[in-house]
């Protein structure tokens, strides 16, 4: 089976408004075999070309905040994937100023046409910025079975 297999990233910061549910929005393709991103026309999503199931993920990088929650979670056509893909903690203690990362992966079967995109949220009380970072936030999608 030829590869098939997508992976975008952003490289800029992305400011989070709070508490409201937001896809990143990316613009650079690492690789894309298979046709999967348009980031011109839809810089937000991989459309899955070939039907069949595939190991879906994706990451981000937050400002450093002691305040509120952080969450990731992969949209297909608009609804979550499925359920239990949510990571959602809070950041790290009161004095620590770490970024907080969030990550969420899954294997699903898709149909051709079908879209994903990787939405995350915050509630510290502000906006956030999402954190460009050379490897990401990122966001993939590789065919493992055609059949």
């Amino acid at each position: 089976m030829p590869a098939t297999a997508c992976r975008i990233r952003r490289t800029t910061n992305q400011s989070i408004v709070n508490s409201t549910e937001t896809a990143i929005i990316f613009d650079v393709e690492d690789f894309d075999q298979g046709n999967m991103a348009d980031l011109v026309a839809n810089p937000t999503r991989i459309t899955i070309a070939t039907a069949g199931i595939y190991l879906v993920g994706g990451w981000n990088a937050w400002d450093a905040s002691t305040a509120g929650d952080r969450a990731i979670r992969i949209i297909k056509n608009g609804e979550p994937v499925a359920d239990g893909i949510v990571m959602k903690d809070s950041p790290a203690p009161n004095g620590v100023t770490t970024e907080p990362t969030r990550a969420v992966n899954t294997i699903f079967k898709f149909a051709a046409g079908d879209y994903i995109e990787l939405f995350i949220v915050q509630n510290s009380g502000g906006a956030l910025n999402s954190l460009a970072r050379p490897y990401g936030p990122t966001f993939w999608a590789i065919l493992l079975d055609d059949t």
